[in-house]
This record gives structure tokens, C-alpha cells and sequence, in this order.
């Protein structure tokens, strides 16, 4: 009974560390000209078609001949804030992508909640203008509309595999391992 019990309990551990929730995705292909650019991270809950409620951090600079400007949060103090409406932000694999060629009015904003606004902007081809990707740093705002199609703009971090999982995983076998010697050890006295 003890031998089924390690096991199951081993089985739950492992099964609880393969699906992680929360998601951290390094951003990519996020710029204008070679002086107007965005890095970073967001972090998402795991979702893969993508709401507000979704986006749980994120740590992103803007790059711009101003000089760089951080958003950053949530958090105590939050600088910024997510807006996020419509189905174009979406995690595919283990990519981030914005769908640019949707025409369903999807506008994805990280940006300050108080003046000056500081903001990464990318709207569908709903927007006036066409599809938009648009940076402002307070002083500056830099956009393009050329963006197309579902383009990738993040790829997933690496999940790193806990430190104690093998060390635990180890001990269940050796407790397991232990177990199975003093049972037929015990077989054979009482056979004998």
C-alpha cells in the first residue's frame, strides 16, 4: 500500500510541474527603424487566445532616440497599464503573436497611466489607416503601418526544471527501492 502511495504521490508531482501556468514571453519584431525599437517581457496566466485579464506582468522599454523609456507592471508603484480589446493577441506554440490583417476592431496598448504618454500601440486593420504599430516615449511617437498578416512579435522563455525535482524523485525510489527489499525479505522468513 505504502509502494502505491509513493507512486501516486510521485505521479501528482510530476504531472503538477509539467503544465506551468503562467507563461513569460521575450519580445521580438518590435520595430519601427533601427532606433525605435521595444524590449522586454510580458507574462501571460497560459491562455493562448489572449483577454486583459490575461496579462499578468510585463517589463518593457522603449527604445527611442530620447533615450529609454520603462514600462513596467503591475505592481506597487504600477507605471503603466494594459489595454487590450478584441481576439487579435493570440500564443500559438510557444510564440506571441498580434494579427495585424483582422478587421475586428483588436487594439493592444502597454502605456503610463498619467502624462506624459508613454505607450507601444498595435491596432488591426480596423484602424484608420490600416494596421498600425506605434511607439511614444513622452516626447516623440514614432508608427508604422506597413505591419501584415499574424506576425510574431514574442517567443516563450525557457521553463527551467525545478531544482528539488530530481532530488525528490530520487528519495521515492529509494523509498520505494527499500520498500520492495523488506517485503521480499519478509516473504522469505515467513516461507522459511
Amino acid at each position: 500500500m505504502k509502494l502505491k502511495l509513493c507512486g501516486l504521490v510521485a505521479l501528482m508531482a510530476l504531472l503538477s510541474v509539467a503544465h506551468a501556468g503562467a507563461t513569460t514571453f521575450t519580445l521580438e519584431n518590435l520595430q519601427i527603424a533601427p532606433s525605435y525599437s521595444v524590449t522586454g517581457s510580458i507574462t501571460t496566466d497560459g491562455a493562448t487566445s489572449l483577454s486583459q485579464g490575461d496579462i499578468s506582468s510585463w517589463n518593457l522599454t522603449i527604445n527611442t532616440g530620447n533615450g529609454p523609456v520603462s514600462l513596467n507592471g503591475p505592481g506597487s508603484p504600477a507605471t503603466s497599464a494594459v489595454n487590450l480589446t478584441g481576439s487579435a493577441l493570440t500564443v500559438v506554440g510557444t510564440g506571441l503573436f498580434f494579427n495585424y490583417g483582422l478587421s475586428t476592431d483588436s487594439f493592444f496598448e502597454i502605456g503610463t497611466t498619467a502624462l506624459p504618454n508613454e505607450n507601444v500601440v498595435l491596432e488591426d486593420a480596423s484602424h484608420p489607416g490600416g494596421p498600425l504599430l506605434q511607439f511614444n516615449d513622452g516626447v516623440d511617437s514614432q508608427s508604422t503601418s506597413s505591419e501584415s498578416g499574424n506576425t510574431q512579435i514574442g517567443i516563450a522563455s525557457a521553463t527551467p526544471l525545478p531544482a528539488t525535482l530530481p532530488l525528490f524523485a530520487t528519495g521515492l525510489g529509494a523509498m520505494g527501492l527499500f520498500g520492495w527489499r523488506r517485503k521480499r525479505k519478509n516473504a522469505a522468513i515467513a516461507a522459511a
